[in-house]
């Protein structure tokens, strides 16, 4: 029958909480235990398949996408020839058998022999290096003594590939690209494609370190031969990727004698930043990597300034303190800690007065990531802000940002800029305070809970509205019924809050899209609402504004989101004169809300309020 398997083999298996777990308990995704011991292995991989079928996003973790189709999972680009080498080298069955530590010293043994760095002489029992410089040959053996004599064979086996000796990289492509995704997830370990560093430039004698270097791609696309080795410094807490680095750096110096150094520590220790100062920082710190409960709780009580344990967060103020007095600091990092509210407080250190700083969009540009990223420059000099985008710089000012939670604008073009900037000097107010929110209908079960058969509303079950159905001004027909239960449903708010006029509006959205509801209707949460609190401002007036063109225009460049939050409704700006011009967008609300198209005349007097031409 098998070892039976419990409620803690879920969470492993799936990498989800307990609190997850609980709720797929309470809400009857996963049944209670046939009997007090568990269960069965068939029972418990049904269990695990209905999981993954109803709830996807466990197939993508983080962002991040597992490439299924056995091509090379990397992001570093690199030729086909390395490509199909690489996929050979997971096929071969007897080469797994072998540590991917083990197999990638074994390619950087080859490597260097076919390009005369070292001499390796194969003995019975063991390989035999050499090269004219004590201290490599010396760093090299003693990476091979962890595999106890044992690379006689695996040598023997690999010999025969044809490995790409001159390219930037091969070996670090070879590492990241062998390794499981889950093992990059955890530690947030994925590697720089070099387009990324494109125009980074780095005196020759300049004292440069990458504090969570990797294999070293970075530095690998950004220096040249003729910088000085003794000046460069790689750390890291991958301790394989830091000796595939400093083989890396042998290959590119063309010499044993020119190394680098390299340290095997972690950037998240509040003791990591060394005294000594560098004029370049450059790196790509690892991104969502993921913690325990109490490694979480560390990391906030070490880093009290920032609220966060995000690692780049942490990895980013770390290295800003390693910077020289005109030091300047390159990062790769994802885009939301521009806008994200809970970045905020390393905005506000990004946003020093002593720094100049530029920001660069890429996009998505990670192969296997899902997440936009910015270059982010920092210099200690100066007081200049700029943001790039399709190559084109708009430079901004700290007044600018400072109301918007230190937020860059995310304008594509200066006249996006100027228009914002006009917006945003018409005297307004915001939301903040006048208002209380809540959140829709979390089932834990949609498949359970909905009821697609409307004709079975009873005095149980009532209709409820999901984001498809909530239009502007107006709701679509419901799809869906429920019988609205708290106790078996995973989070409400209070019914009270549901019964009471309110302005619901889309959750997941670019825009704006909002409509008031005056009776009462159950929403799920792909829906949020709020309730106004102040008699002087109309509903109907705000709904009218929050649907308009300028009123998306606002929040698009203001917090660059696709999802609506309670943070985003406090702080848009709303004009003073929407009071003088309640009537005109009441009357407007009204006929939109019979059918009529009015979204043209709504946005003239929009834009009008805030003293745009139409």
């Amino acid at each position: 029958m098998g070892e039976l398997k419990k409620y803690s083999d879920i969470r492993r298996d799936l990498n989800v909480t307990d609190a997850t777990v609980s709720n797929w308990i309470k809400t009857g995704v996963i049944p209670a235990y046939p009997n007090e011991n568990g269960f069965d292995p068939d029972t418990y991989d049904q269990i695990i398949d209905n999981i993954i079928l109803q709830y996807n996003k466990l197939q993508k973790r983080a962002n991040r996408l597992e490439n299924h189709s056995g091509s090379v999972n990397s992001t570093i680009t690199f030729s086909e020839k390395s490509r199909l080498i690489i996929n050979k080298l997971r096929d071969i069955e007897e080469v797994q058998r072998f540590s991917l530590n083990h197999l990638i010293f074994i390619i950087s043994v080859i490597i260097l022999e076919r390009r005369y760095l070292i001499s390796c002489k194969v003995g019975k029992k063991r390989l035999y290096l050499t090269s004219d410089n004590p201290t490599f040959t010396g760093f090299l053996n003693i990476w091979m003594r962890e595999f106890e004599n044992n690379s006689v064979g695996l040598y023997k086996r690999l010999i025969i590939f044809d490995f790409p000796i001159d390219e930037k990289d091969f070996i670090g492509a070879a590492y990241e690209s062998l390794r499981s995704v889950s093992d990059k997830s955890l530690n947030g370990a994925y590697f720089t494609p070099a387009h990324l560093t494109q125009g980074v430039c780095v005196p020759v004698n300049a004292k440069v370190i990458d504090p969570c270097s990797g294999t070293g791609t970075m530095l690998l696309n950004i220096l040249s031969p003729e910088h000085n080795p003794a000046n460069i410094i790689l750390r890291d807490i991958d301790r394989t990727a830091l000796r595939i680095a400093k083989v890396n750096f042998v290959l590119f110096f063309d010499s044993a004698k020119k190394l680098v150094k390299t340290e095997t520590c972690d950037i998240l220790n509040p003791e990591f930043v060394s005294r000594k100062k560098f004029d370049f920082v450059i790196s790509n710190p690892p991104w969502g990597a993921k913690f325990s409960a109490e490694r979480k709780k560390q990391l906030i009580e070490s880093f009290p300034d920032l609220s966060t344990n995000e690692s780049f967060s942490i990895a980013l103020l770390q290295s800003m303190k390693m910077l020289s007095k005109t030091g300047k600091l390159y990062f790769i990092l994802p885009e939301s800690i521009m806008y994200v509210g809970s970045h905020l407080n390393i905005r506000k250190k990004i946003f020093s007065k002593n720094n100049s700083v530029r920001i660069i969009h890429y996009g998505k540009a990670f192969k296997s990531v899902m997440s936009s990223v910015v270059r982010l420059e920092i210099e200690k000099a100066g007081r200049r802000n700029f943001i790039v985008r399709d190559g084109k710089e708009l430079e901004f000012f700290n007044y600018q940002i400072e109301k918007n939670q230190f937020r860059p604008p995310f304008v594509s073009n200066k006249n996006e800029m100027e228009i914002l900037q006009k917006i945003l000097s018409v005297p307004s107010f915001t939301l903040d305070g006048k208002c209380s929110f809540g959140l829709g209908i979390v089932t834990g079960n949609n498949h359970k809970h909905l009821l697609r058969d409307l004709n079975r509303i009873n005095n149980k079950t009532e209709v409820i509205y999901t984001g498809k159905e909530l239009n502007k001004f107006k709701f679509s027909d419901p799809k869906f019924c429920i019988d609205y239960n708290p106790q078996i449903l995973q989070q409400t708010a209070p019914l009270k809050q549901y019964r009471s006029t309110k302005i619901c509006y889309r959750f997941i959205s670019d825009s704006l899209i909002t409509c008031l509801d005056e009776s009462g209707k159950l929403v799920l949460n792909s829906i949020n609402f709020f309730i106004i609190h102040s008699s002087q401002l109309s509903p109907k007036a705000l709904c009218t504004y929050l649907n308009s063109s300028v009123a998306t225009f606002i929040f698009r460049k203001m917090f660059n989101s696709t999802k609506v939050l309670k943070s985003h409704i406090e702080m848009l700006p709303i004009p003073n004169c929407i009071f003088e011009n309640a009537k005109v967008l009441e009357g407007l609300y009204d006929k939109a809300a019979n059918g009529q198209d009015v979204m043209s005349e709504a946005d003239e007097v929009c834009n009008a309020m805030f003293l745009l031409d139409s």
